[in-house]
């Protein structure tokens, strides 16, 4: 996509003598990390009305009175802007006003990280006013200018500043975190879809368990969240012979380290597998303390969390099942097969078994590694069962219940159902076999 990025702003430098076009934003430093993009930004000195009679455009509203085209190119699609200038921001969210400058420098002042306030030319050249390189040499995430200026313009740049620390692994710098500290409250003034989108994509990269840290550190997600704030700022001890990590805090940054090449959703289940501690931790009057059925009351604090920060329907569910299910895994062994069945035949066991293998693995020497050879062990024979559901489904179903005990229909056909695909699974049938299916038909006759 560079490639034709490079040919379109060579193509836009020439239409007016003077004129320059550059790829400008993220889209640079990536280019310099040697990381492919998709999203390419361009910004020039061209005027929108001029690109839009000459190329075939997108419609994308209200953004043309901002200087801003989306154009479609050899099968690329590409943002185009014309340098800009942001009035005052009164709502910590955007300027009131944008004015289209003439030069690139005056248009790099208003963009928020210098790693991101970077452009480059056709031929490769960089254009760097604010130190961009030496910072993504350093790896370090700083403000062009004054850091506390910049964040009261879009306090959402917070955030940003914490998830580009996380994604690239990158330091912020003193002044930066000092301003991001400071303004944390801020946050509050955002919308919370934006909020979500920046910590979905955080999720989606590396080092996610230290982005959380640094939500957590700097303020922010006291703002964002208070019941997720408790698992790090809260006093939840664990009895070391269970959890020699130590408390809450310990344990869920250590399933999150354990998780962090894991599709993001299951991050979010590590994350939120124990939301429902803080509920549940109760002390008795002889001292001993617990957190009983933290699992379900989990549910109800979760589900306090995804009005909050709007978490999608679909992301939420997975993530549900994982709190609702990582404590039956401790007796996964030594469960009847039929609710293992029901447990792992779910869209999300991926999901529950990675959340619970990261949460055995935090318990450091006390992982149990015997344990889940057993389990997996346990899981490939049920799901050869699964496998053959198909086959089962066409051979044990209603009609077979009716014909076996001689009725038309009704609740009872169910239930007789049901109990009977729990008599296969736990035995390990295989009704393609005359002897199995005797068996069950057998079985089916002492329900009546």
């Amino acid at each position: 996509m560079f490639d034709i990025a490079f040919e379109l702003i060579a193509e836009i430098k020439n239409m007016e003598e003077d004129a320059t076009a550059y790829i400008v934003g993220g889209a640079v430093r990536d280019y310099l990390l040697g990381k492919e993009c998709d999203d390419i930004d361009i910004a020039t000195s061209v005027s929108i009305d001029k690109l839009e009679k000459i190329y075939e455009t997108v419609d994308i509203g209200a953004n043309k009175d901002f200087g801003i085209l989306v154009i479609k190119y050899k099968g690329f699609v590409f943002e185009v802007a014309n340098y800009r200038e942001d009035g005052e921001y009164t709502d910590g969210r955007r300027p009131d006003e944008v004015r289209i400058v003439k030069d690139f420098f005056t248009d790099s002042k208003r963009r928020d990280f210098t790693i991101n306030a970077m452009a480059m030319d056709s031929d490769k050249n960089i254009i760097d006013y604010h130190g961009g390189q030496e910072d993504l040499k350093n790896n370090i995430i700083r403000t062009v200018g004054n850091p506390v200026e910049r964040f009261n313009e879009d306090f959402l740049r917070m955030i940003r500043a914490v998830r580009f620390s996380s994604v690239l692994d990158f330091k912020i710098e003193d002044s930066t975190f000092e301003a991001i500290f400071k303004l944390a409250d801020k946050i509050e003034n955002i919308a919370m879809e934006r909020i979500w989108k920046e910590f979905w994509k955080m999720a989606q990269g590396d080092n996610f368990a230290y982005g959380i840290e640094m939500l957590f550190i700097s303020g922010l997600m006291r703002t964002i969240s208070f019941d997720i704030n408790k698992l790090y700022f809260g006093e939840y001890p664990h009895y070391r012979k269970h959890h020699p990590e130590g408390g809450l805090r310990n344990h869920i940054m250590g399933v999150l380290k354990h998780l962090d090449n894991q599709p993001a959703v299951v991050k979010l289940g590590g994350l939120f597998h124990d939301i429902g501690k803080p509920v549940a931790y109760k002390v008795e009057e002889s001292g001993k303390y617990h957190y009983y059925m933290h699992d379900y009351i989990g549910l109800d604090v979760f589900d306090k969390v995804v009005e909050r920060i709007h978490i999608p329907k679909d992301i939420a569910n997975e993530v549900r099942y994982s709190i609702k299910n990582h404590m039956k895994m401790h007796s996964f062994l030594v469960m009847k097969d039929s609710k293992c069945y029901d447990i792992i035949d779910s869209p999300y066991w991926d999901s529950l078994y990675q959340v619970a293998y990261a949460d055995d693995k935090s318990r450091l020497y006390l992982f149990d590694r015997e344990f889940w050879n057993k389990v997996d062990a346990k899981v490939a024979r049920i799901k050869l069962i699964i496998e053959r559901k198909k086959v089962m489904s066409g051979i044990l179903n209603g009609k077979l219940v009716m014909d076996t005990l001689e009725m038309t229909g009704g609740p009872k056909v169910g239930d007789v159902l049901k109990k009977a695909v729990a008599y296969v699974v736990n035995n390990n049938m295989d009704l393609t076999l005359d002897e199995d299916y005797q068996k069950i038909v057998k079985y089916i006759k002492t329900l009546k």
